[in-house]
Order: C-alpha cells, then structure tokens, then sequence
C-alpha cells in the first residue's frame, strides 16, 4: 500500500518515534514522504521513501494523490486536508 507521511517542523520528532514504534509493519509497505521528514524517518529506521518537496500546494498534491493511507503529525494538515475533501 502507498503510505503519505507528512509532518510539521515541531511533530518531525514524534512522527520519527511514531515510524520506529511501527516499523516492521511499515516496511512492508511503499512510503511517500516529504523531503525533510523522509530524512528524518529513514535515518532513524532504516525504511526507504520516495521524497516530494514540501511548501506548494502542487507537489503535497501529488504526495496525496499517490497515497492511499496519510498519516499526519499536526492539526494543520487535517484542516487543510478537509478544505481540499469538502
């Protein structure tokens, strides 16, 4: 399954622990993850992920377009996921 991970600046740590706990589970799985928290999570695990750059709408676009799973660090990416959803 195509997985998103998408983290702001300050959940870029949680979001970290967050893959470590479950990564045995999401090393079966293709990950898609911005620039910065695809660095993150991948120092950390080991796991390896297709990259976008974060900052325009177009390219998180694509990032969600390719995933059927988001897993989100931060309530600002729910909001503006619902804006785009409603």
């Amino acid at each position: 399954m195509e997985i998103a991970i998408i983290a702001g600046d300050r959940k870029k740590e949680l979001m970290t622990q967050f893959c470590i706990a479950y990564c045995g589970i999401l090393s079966r799985h293709h990950l898609c993850a911005t620039h910065i928290t695809g660095k993150y999570i991948s120092e950390a695990t080991g796991l390896e992920r297709e990259t976008f750059l974060a900052g325009t709408p177009r390219s998180t676009l694509a990032l969600l377009a390719k995933a059927r799973l988001l897993i989100t660090g931060g309530t600002m990416w729910g909001r503006w996921l619902s804006s785009l959803i409603l």
